[in-house]
């Protein structure tokens, strides 16, 4: 009687005792020495395990089956939170919504356009702060066609 396949070796045979404790230790273990060790083998015996259970197909086999299962799961996961820009209270459906706007790359321009530009103001000093508010009020000022003159925008000497 056959089990699973991924638990067969290369000759068609499901995996016995020995082939499974080895499988086990050899996905458990850092290195083919820890495997050894912790199976109280020296190396070259392992080897002929690996060898007889064909067991590193059944290795390379596993990051591919684990990135599908991820890859599934990430879908499942993209259709939850979609699904939420519908939910019932506006907040959440609102929180989904600029999540999924932002993870599209849609959400982010304009908000990192204005971080950009408070990045800019905060690496000026008090005086260079009032200076560019003294020299932004000065262009206002001479631009405007209400009440009063304006004033040249020049440089202040300190």
């Amino acid at each position: 009687m056959k089990s699973k396949k991924s638990e067969e070796d290369k000759t068609g045979q499901a995996l016995d005792k020995v082939g499974k404790e080895t499988m086990i230790a050899l996905l458990a273990s850092e290195s083919r020495s820890e495997a050894a060790k912790s199976l109280g083998i020296v190396r070259s015996a392992l080897y002929e395990r690996i060898d007889k259970y064909g067991l590193n197909k059944l290795l390379e086999q596993i990051p591919n089956n684990a990135l599908g299962v991820l890859q599934q799961g990430s879908i499942k996961a993209a259709e939850n939170f979609v699904g939420k820009i519908d939910h019932r209270d506006a907040r959440v459906s609102m929180d989904a919504s600029k999540e999924v706007l932002d993870r599209v790359g849609v959400g982010k321009g304009i908000e990192q356009q204005n971080n950009t530009q408070v990045n800019i103001y905060q690496n000026l000093n008090d005086e260079q702060l009032e200076q560019l508010i003294e020299s932004k009020r000065r262009k206002v000022g001479a631009n405007s066609s209400f009440g009063g003159e304006g004033t040249q925008d020049t440089p202040e000497s300190s």
